[in-house]
């Protein structure tokens, strides 16, 4: 669950998750069989589209930055 440290709000969501598995279900056996679910469903997860996202916002700096002046700078601009 090393991954969930560089995702904090879903990290906080799955112990959530975890803690109320916890006090509903009584048996441990069971438990540990819904834990374990939980924990791969969250590490197969599609993060797909926050690396597109990611990726998108790398080519916008990218051409700004090999733009004109106006390009470079604009954002600087914007906040005066």
């Amino acid at each position: 669950m090393l991954f969930l440290k560089n995702l904090p709000i879903i990290g906080n969501i799955f112990t959530k998750m975890i803690d109320v598995v916890a006090e509903v279900v009584p048996d441990k056996d069971l438990q540990l069989k819904i834990k374990s679910q939980l924990t791969e469903k969250i590490a197969a997860a599609d993060f797909s589209l926050l690396e597109k996202e990611m990726a998108s916002q790398a080519q916008t700096l990218a051409a700004e930055l090999t733009g004109s002046k106006i390009q470079r700078s604009w954002r600087p601009h914007l906040c005066i």
